[in-house]
Parts: C-alpha cells; sequence; structure tokens
C-alpha cells in the first residue's frame, strides 16, 4: 500500500488530487502536502483510499467553477476516509457534493461551506448510501450554509449514514431551511450533534426508523415558535429541540428529551441566549447527556465528561463569580478551531469566555 503526495505546486508526486486518484490502487494513501485550493470534481476508482491532509497542512476542495458541480463520486467503491480536507462552494444545486454509493466512507475533521445540496436523488440516480454492514460515518464535521438561499439540504436517496460530533450551521439561510427531509431512510443514526437555526419554517432531522442521542436542534428566529418539526425519528435519547411548534415526534424510545418549548417560550432562559446563539452557565444541556461507547471526544478533540454535554462540544461552564448569578449572566463565545493533527487554527468553532 503506497503513500502518494500532492503538492499543486510541484514538488510532490502529483500536482492534482485526482491525478493521484488515478495512479492509485486499492488500499493507498493520497497525501495533500500544502494549504492549496484545489479546483476539482473527483471520481473516487479504487477501495479502501484514505485521502487525506497531511501534517500541519490546511487543503480545500473548491468547487469554483467547476464544470458539473458534484465535489466527490464514489462510484460505489467501498472504504473511502476522506480527512481533514475542507470542502467549499460547490453551489449548482443540481449536483450533490457525494454522489454514488459509498459503504463504509468515512468523512472526518473538516468544514463543508457554502454548497447548494449535499445529497440529493433524481430518480434513481446520485444515491449516496452506505449499508447495515458498512454505514458512512460523518466526524467531527460541520455543515456551514455560508450563504443565504436554499443551502444544505440532503434531499433524498441516502441510507445508513451516522454522524457523531457534527455541526450543522443553517443561522444564514433564509425563509424555509430543511436539512434532512427523506422520511424513509434507512439506519440513521445522530450523535452528539447541534443544529443551529435562523428559520420561518424548517424542519432538520426526518427519519421515522432513525436514533438521536444527545442532539440539540435550535431555532433562534424570532421568540415564537416556528412551523415545523426540528427532530423526527424511531429512538431519541437525551435530545433537546428548541422553537419548534411540534417539537419532535418519537415513536418509539423517548428516554430523558429535554423540551425546551414544553413551558413555553420564556420558561426556558437557562436553555440559550436567543439574541447571542449563547449557551448560558446554567443551561440545561450541560451534563444532561449520556456516554456512547467509542465517542469520547468533541467536534474539537476535547475529552467528553460523563454524563457528557449535549450536542457537538463539551463544554465546562466558568466558575461562579461573587454576586453573579449563573442563571441568567452571558457569556460570549470565543471562536476557534484548530487542526486535529497539525494544531494549527484553521476554522471558529464556540468555547466559552466570559463576556
Amino acid at each position: 500500500m503506497a503513500i502518494l503526495t500532492v503538492k499543486a505546486g510541484g514538488g510532490g508526486g502529483y500536482t492534482t488530487i485526482q491525478a493521484a486518484l488515478n495512479a492509485a490502487s486499492n488500499g493507498d494513501t493520497i497525501e495533500i502536502q500544502d494549504n492549496s485550493e484545489y479546483n476539482e470534481e473527483l471520481s473516487i476508482n479504487d477501495n479502501d483510499l484514505t485521502i487525506q491532509a497531511g501534517l500541519g497542512f490546511s487543503p480545500i476542495l473548491d468547487g469554483t467553477g467547476t464544470v458539473f458541480g458534484e465535489a466527490i463520486k464514489f462510484n460505489a467503491k467501498t472504504g473511502t476516509t476522506w480527512d481533514g480536507i475542507d470542502i467549499r462552494d460547490y453551489t449548482n444545486a443540481n449536483a450533490p457534493v457525494f454522489q454514488d454509493d459509498a459503504p463504509g466512507l468515512t468523512v472526518k475533521n473538516i468544514t463543508v461551506t457554502n454548497c447548494a445540496k449535499i445529497c440529493t436523488s433524481t430518480g434513481a440516480t446520485n444515491l449516496f448510501q452506505g449499508t447495515l454492514a458498512n454505514p458512512i460515518t460523518f466526524e467531527n464535521v460541520t455543515f456551514d450554509s455560508g450563504v443565504s438561499g436554499a443551502k444544505m439540504l440532503w434531499q433524498a436517496g441516502y441510507d445508513y449514514i451516522e454522524f457523531e460530533n457534527c455541526v450543522f450551521d443553517c443561522r444564514t439561510m433564509i425563509g424555509s431551511v430543511v436539512i434532512m427531509t427523506d422520511s424513509a431512510a434507512l439506519g440513521m443514526v445522530w450523535n452528539f450533534c447541534t443544529v443551529l437555526m435562523e428559520a420561518t419554517t424548517a424542519s432538520a432531522f426526518n427519519a421515522t426508523t432513525g436514533v438521536a442521542r444527545n442532539c440539540v436542534i435550535i431555532n433562534v428566529e424570532t421568540n415564537s415558535l416556528i412551523s415545523g418539526t426540528g427532530l423526527t425519528c424511531q429512538d431519541a435519547y437525551n435530545c433537546a429541540v428548541q422553537g419548534f411548534d411540534t417539537n419532535y415526534s418519537i415513536s418509539g424510545t423517548d428516554s430523558s428529551n429535554l423540551d425546551g418549548d414544553v413551558e413555553g417560550w420564556d420558561e426556558v432562559t437557562a436553555f440559550v441566549d436567543y439574541d447571542n446563539d449563547d449557551f448560558l452557565p446554567a443551561s440545561i444541556l450541560l451534563g444532561a447527556g449520556i456516554a456512547i461507547a467509542g465517542i469520547t471526544e468533541d467536534i474539537v478533540l476535547t475529552a467528553r465528561d460523563d454524563p457528557p454535554d449535549i450536542g457537538a462540544y463539551e463544554v465546562a461552564a466558568p466558575a461562579a463569580v461573587a454576586g453573579e448569578d449563573l442563571a441568567t449572566n452571558r457569556y460570549r463565545p470565543l471562536l476557534h478551531r484548530r487542526h486535529p493533527r497539525s494544531g494549527d487554527a484553521i476554522r471558529i468553532y464556540p468555547i466559552y469566555r466570559r463576556r
């Protein structure tokens, strides 16, 4: 199993990712060893490939000006790993970022920004599916809508996808927001996910046989409940849904879910600060989750407590200051993220800092 290196300006084995993919064989690793923006549409032709950012590098797969608009076509190849290479600006509404079946695919440690559709199906084409034995997994991934408009839509044709420590940031979208809309999708799992919206109508996670654990779905558009369903699934454990008139629909197990709308909008001041999207030090999200085997860190590789916090981030509340009320004192996020291998600051994520 070979390691093929890519540097856009030369000095590596290849100057484009696709050239390395064309030369690869089953089980090879393709390593991007610079911080370049690669303006490509990729096609995976072998099984068990790893495509990763080299240590200390933060390359980007950039869709600006591409012909067809899809970022990666998997051609039903199995076992692909995509690690540390951000994806952005694939804006063709008729072309999904991820296309074709991809059993055993792992996508981790990236941000997907300003892409029209993550996954969509036209008839029997463009399916993006794992299998029961080899699901697709997204770990430590932020899906960031980036601009106003109909973005971040997993429309149809997906099955057996698991999300761990993922953020769906829809706050720059307007009007009706939909994220995952295929109620018939099989094998959907959401663990430690955070959804942020500013919508008038919305649907977040919708799969009647799905399972959600330690997830929080928040709409912060207005001080009134919006039309839509935050969470529709078979089983949910320790989830919180806020700002929807239909908070969640759960036909199976409903264990210790935290429903922010039960007592009305004004009764949940310890849940979230709607003006600033800040969690409060006395938030019911803190320490309210359940431990999940195999998930020991959050999206920025902070160790999970036991019991863990709900959502993608594990955050300890700041220590109390004499004379301050923890239930009402706001804290403003300091935004940063560090690359999981290099430690370089490359993206923004909230941790807590006194404002």
